[in-house]
């Protein structure tokens, strides 16, 4: 079901893409375009003629229209400069993980659908997307939910304005919800049968070799294992194997991330493009401390890029996620209470951490995009599911219809108010 309601999902919404997403897709397209031939992008690197010409044939959602006369032709000196930053690349801070996995798929898709090659990388999203599904219907299952709660509930998140954006357009936020939610999955797991520990500084590794930001729900993991250990919460949970196991999935992919920080050094400042930059101040950090929390399901930074149908499955995600975690984390047990408050403590420092990293590493501050939280949709929404289900609030028995409904709002949700 998971499969079927992730492929219907990305489907749909990508037959609907009338242009490219506003969130750095068009630098993501040249990236998947160069690999495997170029290992990594350069720092100042010009986008290639394939992205280029998408961009400007389709357009860049909120920054430049669509050009049907740059469809096809060469690109003038005029086309380019209209680009963001004059053509120049921004996306050299990744690694080529996800492009290079993203581009092993799309090929058997675009044979498989007859599309081209970008629509096929998009819709790589739904693979993504359906595990998210079946880590959290497999870690419902485990947490005393009826079982047609864990079964719908998912469908809230497949069919979510963060799925929408990070899923259904090529994004280096497609693997979140799956990192997040199969660490979640891991963890509770190893609470409640003393397996599957290993797997879970496995998974950090490749979140983290991903996408520096999927290190949050890792964070979030830790910080869970610790307490169990400190607390002696479940008679499963080995206190030495749990520490080494948090150690290694912490140590390797932050190594991992430092090593490609001194690749990319060597050619730091051969860009061209002019950024404004911010000194991180303290303001700036306070202002972090709360970007995340009440933004858990809204998915893009301003709402009005979405229609109507988007902004009521955000508000209604967001209000769900936001009180039903808040409320396990002061009323459950463990071991959903225990990954709740780990989850909010994570919600409330990622932002001023990231900032931090940001900061040192790039040496300039920008605003932290809300997508940068993604890895912590699943816990918040499984502790909220589990607190509605099974907590005072129970008794109303509305979350499958809630989660269907977000899900149903997520097939008429477009990038036209």
């Amino acid at each position: 079901m998971m499969v079927v309601a992730s492929f219907s999902f990305v489907g749909w919404n990508i037959s609907q893409h009338d242009t490219t997403s506003a969130a750095d897709e068009y630098v993501y397209i040249d990236y998947f375009d160069k690999v495997p031939d170029s290992f990594r992008l350069h720092n100042g690197e010009p986008t290639g003629n394939l992205a280029r010409q998408y961009a400007l044939c389709h357009g860049i959602r909120g920054y430049i229209d669509a050009n049907p006369a740059a469809c096809e032709g060469a690109l003038t000196d005029e086309h380019i400069a209209s680009l963001p930053f004059s053509g120049e690349t921004t996306a050299d801070i990744y690694t080529p993980t996800y492009f290079m996995i993203t581009k092993a798929f799309a090929y058997p898709l675009s044979i498989f659908t007859g599309g081209d090659l970008v629509n096929a990388a998009r819709l790589t999203g739904a693979l993504w997307l359906a595990g998210a599904g079946i880590f959290l219907s497999l870690t419902l299952s485990r947490l005393r939910v009826s079982r047609l709660t864990s079964v719908l509930a998912p469908l809230a998140i497949i069919g979510s304005v963060p799925a929408y954006t990070a899923n259904t357009y090529l994004s280096t936020d497609a693997p979140a919800l799956l990192i997040g939610s199969a660490l979640t999955f891991l963890a509770i797991r190893y609470f409640q049968t003393g397996r599957g520990l290993w797997w879970i500084p496995v998974i950090s590794v490749i979140g983290g070799s991903l996408k520096l930001q999927n290190l949050a729900i890792t964070g979030v993991v830790v910080l869970t294992l610790v307490s169990w250990v400190l607390f002696r919460s479940s008679p499963f949970v080995h206190r030495g194997k749990a520490v080494v196991a948090s150690a290694l999935a912490t140590v390797i992919p932050v190594a991992i991330q430092l090593i490609w920080t001194i690749i990319r050094a060597s050619d730091l400042g051969s860009s061209q493009r002019e950024i404004e930059h911010n000194q991180l101040g303290l303001s700036n950090i306070v202002s972090e401390v709360f970007k995340f929390l009440p933004t858990l399901g809204q998915g893009v930074e301003v709402l009005s890029l979405v229609n109507a149908a988007g902004i009521a499955s955000a508000c209604l995600l967001s209000v769900f996620v936001l009180s039903g975690f808040i409320g396990a984390a002061s009323t459950q047990t463990a071991p959903i209470s225990t990954v709740a408050r780990s989850s909010l403590f994570m919600l409330l420092v990622l932002g001023p951490l990231l900032a931090i990293a940001v900061a040192a590493t790039e040496g300039y501050y920008f605003e932290l995009p809300i997508r940068y939280a993604l890895t912590l949709l699943p816990p918040t929404f499984i502790a909220a599911a589990v607190f509605f289900e099974t907590g005072t609030a129970g008794r109303v028995r509305a979350v499958p219809v809630i989660c269907s409904l977000i899900f149903a709002l997520g097939f008429v949700i477009t990038g036209t108010p």
